[in-house]
């Protein structure tokens, strides 16, 4: 079903220009927002760990995408056999507290998608063999009748 242009799905939505909850909280704040900070640093300061946490998070934000550094033996990844020695060597660094679930998570994700290629390359292979088989086959095939 094709909407006509300015007509929402969803007519009883949100109107047009309304400000979300988050921003009209935002705007009660603002008048606040020095006397907020500088107690959040005192409370800091004086040990509050929530408060400096936040403090530090706001400093210093958590990287996204940072680089991680193993020492893992080298391994071809190049088989099924070597992607399931990689995943052991990557949980057993999550074990020893070498890494973290969140940083595994995403070698785990890598080597999947790995292994997918791998099989798809396997696959194409095989089914290449398969139809060069059939062709030399059709061929005999067709030599024989003459």
């Amino acid at each position: 079903m094709k909407y006509q242009p300015g007509q929402s799905g969803n007519p009883r939505g949100r109107p047009r220009g309304a400000i979300s909850k988050r921003t009209q909280l935002a705007k009660l704040f603002e008048p606040h927002a020095e006397e907020l900070i500088e107690r959040a640093v005192q409370l800091a300061k004086d040990g509050d760990m929530n408060a400096l946490r936040l403090c530090l998070e706001r400093i210093l934000p958590k990287p996204r995408d940072e680089t991680i550094e193993l020492d893992i033996p080298e391994v071809s990844l190049t088989t099924s056999e070597d992607l399931l020695l990689f995943a052991n060597q990557i949980l057993n660094k999550v074990l020893a507290g070498d890494l973290s679930p969140e940083q595994a998570q995403k070698l785990f994700s890598m080597v999947n998608t790995h292994q997918d290629i791998i099989k798809m390359t396997e696959i194409e292979s095989r089914l290449k063999d398969v139809e060069r088989l059939l062709k030399s086959r059709v061929t005999k095939q067709q030599r024989g009748k003459q």
